[in-house]
C-alpha cells in the first residue's frame, strides 16, 4: 500500500485566522469570523482522490464564513449529525437537506454547534460528462441551474451520510496508522461518491425558501466590511439602511443567531486581534489598538477579548505567529 501522506491531511486550528490560512492550502479562499465566545478549535480532515476531494470540518464555536470555493469545482455539502444552526446564502438548512455549491457561487455560510460537516468536491465538467452518459437529465439541470438547497427523500440522503461518515472514519484510522488505499480502492471510492452525488441531485425536492430578512442583513454586513477601516455602530447601520433598530435586531438574530451589537463587537474584536498578531510589542501597544477599534475602556476591552478568544490581548501581542503550510 502507498502511504497517504500526500493524500490525507488532518489539521487542528486554534484560531480563525489560522483556519483561514489552512483553508487557502486546500484551495478555498475563505475568511472566518467567530460568532460565539470562547476558545476556538477546528478539526479538519481532507482527502484527495483522483479528481474528487472530501473534507470533514468540525468547529467548537459558531462561525461566519465567506469567500470562494476552488476554481472549476462544485461541491455537495451535508451535515453528518444534526446541526444547531446551519445556513447558506440566507437559507436555513435542516438535517434532512443538502446544498449544492456551484462553480460561480460564492461561499456564504453560518453555523453554530459542534456537528461535523461533510464537503465533497467534483470537477463540474467531469460530473456533467458522467451525468450525460447516464442520461441523468435532472441532475444536469441542477448542476447548471440556480437552485442550491435541496430536500430529497430521506433514503438517498441517509445512505450518502452513512457512506461519508464511514469513509471519513476509515481515512482517519488509516492516517493514524500510516497506511494507504490501493489504486483500485481509490477508483472504487471515487466512483461510489460520483454515483451517490448524482443520485442525490436527481432525487425529487420541494422548493426551499430563504430567510425573509437575509437581504437586509447581507446589506448590513457589506457595509461593515466596506468600512473595515473604522468601527461602525448599530446607529450607523440603521441610518444608512433606513430601518429601525428592532428590524435590524430581528434580522441579525434570524441569520446569525446574535444581535447586531454583539456582531459588531465580535467583528471589531477580530480586527483588533489581527492588528495585535501583525504587530510587534515594540511597535504598538494594546491600548493603541483598542482605541483604534473603538474600545476606549482598556479593562473592559481586555475582559471582552479574553471571553472571546480565551486569552488576554497582551498575550496575543507577545506570541509569535507563523502558520506553516501542511
Amino acid at each position: 500500500m502507498k502511504a497517504l501522506s500526500s493524500k490525507v491531511h488532518h489539521l487542528v486550528a486554534t484560531d480563525v485566522d489560522e483556519l483561514t490560512e489552512r483553508a487557502h492550502c486546500l484551495k478555498w479562499q475563505l475568511d472566518y469570523v467567530q460568532l460565539e465566545r470562547g476558545s476556538f478549535q477546528a478539526d479538519i480532515l481532507s482527502y484527495s482522490c483522483q479528481n474528487v476531494q472530501m473534507i470533514r470540518t468540525q468547529y467548537s464555536r459558531g462561525i461566519r464564513c465567506f469567500g470562494q470555493s476552488p476554481l472549476g469545482k462544485m461541491a455537495i455539502v451535508l451535515p453528518l449529525s444534526p446541526p444547531d444552526v446551519w445556513s447558506w446564502h440566507g437559507y436555513e438548512l435542516s438535517p434532512e437537506q443538502f446544498l449544492l455549491q456551484t462553480v460561480n457561487q460564492g461561499v456564504d455560510h453560518c453555523r453554530w454547534g459542534t456537528f461535523p460537516l461533510a464537503v465533497v468536491l467534483f470537477s463540474l465538467d467531469e460530473l456533467l460528462t458522467i451525468a450525460d452518459s447516464m442520461e441523468e437529465t435532472i441532475a444536469i439541470e441542477r448542476l447548471l441551474g440556480n437552485d442550491f438547497v435541496f430536500h430529497p427523500p430521506l433514503p438517498p440522503l441517509k445512505e450518502m451520510r452513512q457512506f461519508l461518515a464511514g469513509t471519513f472514519q476509515t481515512l482517519a484510522q488509516q492516517k493514524e496508522r500510516g497506511l494507504g488505499l490501493s489504486s483500485q480502492c481509490q477508483t472504487l471510492l471515487c466512483q461510489a461518491l460520483t454515483l451517490q452525488a448524482l443520485s442525490l441531485l436527481a432525487a425529487p425536492s420541494p422548493l426551499v425558501k430563504p430567510l425573509s430578512r437575509y437581504s437586509l442583513v447581507k446589506q448590513a454586513e457589506t457595509l461593515i466590511r466596506e468600512n473595515s477601516d473604522r468601527p461602525l455602530t448599530v446607529y450607523d447601520l440603521c441610518t444608512q439602511l433606513h430601518v429601525s433598530e428592532r428590524t435590524l435586531r430581528y434580522g441579525f438574530r434570524e441569520v446569525f443567531g446574535i444581535g447586531p451589537k454583539a456582531y459588531l463587537q465580535n467583528y471589531r474584536l477580530h480586527r483588533a486581534r489581527e492588528c495585535l498578531k501583525s504587530s510587534s510589542r515594540q511597535e504598538i501597544t494594546v491600548m493603541a489598538i483598542a482605541h483604534q477599534w473603538g474600545f476606549w475602556h482598556l479593562g473592559q476591552f481586555s475582559q471582552d477579548y479574553k471571553k472571546m478568544f480565551g486569552e488576554l490581548p497582551s498575550v496575543t501581542l507577545r506570541r509569535p505567529y507563523n502558520f506553516a503550510d501542511f
